[in-house]
């Protein structure tokens, strides 16, 4: 039996995700298989669980948003967070530094040239 995730892209995939709100229940629901079936597949393909690699994605995105330009709020908002604060605990959990701070280094780089 074909497994149809193969044929997925990684744009697509990064599509879904979002779409998804980078939620693995809801990304199989969206993926027309079962949460299980998208678990085999994220981890033979990536080695992480679903969640892992979600999370991963999400924090690259949001690391790209707020490089980007956009405010905390902003980005949390595109990224699907109902809280701010949340996502500025995330994003320090994950990338070792507040949004906001990323976003002030960031513009004084800027304004350095």
């Amino acid at each position: 039996m074909s497994n149809p995730l193969r044929r997925i892209t990684e744009e697509e995939w990064r599509a879904k995700a979002h779409a998804a709100h980078y939620h693995a229940g809801e990304l199989a629901e969206r993926m027309g298989v079962s949460r299980r079936t998208l678990e085999r597949h994220v981890l033979e393909q990536r080695e992480q669980c679903p969640h892992l690699w979600l999370h991963d994605l999400r924090m690259n995105e949001a690391h790209a948003l707020v490089a980007d330009r956009n405010s905390v709020k902003e980005s949390a908002a595109m990224l699907g967070y109902k809280d701010a604060s949340q996502f500025s605990k995330d994003f320090k959990e994950y990338h070792g530094i507040l949004p906001s701070q990323l976003w002030k280094k960031l513009k004084a780089k800027i304004l350095k040239r």
